[in-house]
């Protein structure tokens, strides 16, 4: 009999784990040791094609936003990619579907709040200076809030060289 090797994705291990019944998990643990089951969504959301993998998303590339004026392109294309990211980490709500904000419901959001930093390493950009939160205000759009301030902590500095292109202006 010929040995195969099978080989997966770390988010895919996790979403066949995640969708097992409690003796496949065990088996799951029990077979792979030395692969955390649990990890942190900040271990996983290392780019935007690992967000996503998450989401289940076919990754897009600038290509895909050419239908707008050139200067927008990349702009657009950040935009996007944040919204893919910050889907990725807030995940899934109590009911199964993916975390959409709601501003009536009084709890806080949370969003990466950058500054413009003239020395800022690889030149002049936007830095990560924090994060604020608002129950029934959005400086940034919606869909780029974070349910927990640490994903936007994580947000706002693994991601800052999209933040900057999405928040610079249009040369």
């Amino acid at each position: 009999m010929e040995t195969q090797m099978l080989i997966t994705s770390p988010a895919n291990a996790l979403k066949a784990y995640n969708n097992a019944d409690p003796s496949i998990k065990k088996w799951m643990k029990d077979f792979y040791p030395e692969f955390n089951f649990d990890p942190n969504i900040t271990d996983i959301v290392i780019s935007y094609e690992a967000a996503c993998e998450v989401v289940e998303f076919k990754p897009l590339t600038i290509e895909n936003f050419g239908f707008y004026p050139e200067e927008d392109r990349e702009s657009k294309f950040a935009s996007h990619q944040i919204d893919i990211v910050a889907k990725a980490l807030n995940g899934k709500d109590e009911n199964g579907n993916w975390w959409k904000p709601d501003y009536s419901d009084g709890t806080p959001k949370y969003f990466p709040r950058h500054y413009w930093d003239e020395g800022a390493a690889g030149g002049p950009g936007f830095s990560f200076d924090g994060y604020i939160y608002a129950y029934s205000i959005s400086n940034v759009g919606a869909r780029h809030s974070f349910r927990k301030r640490e994903h936007a902590v994580f947000a706002g500095q693994h991601f800052v060289s999209t933040y900057n292109k999405f928040l610079s202006p249009s040369v």
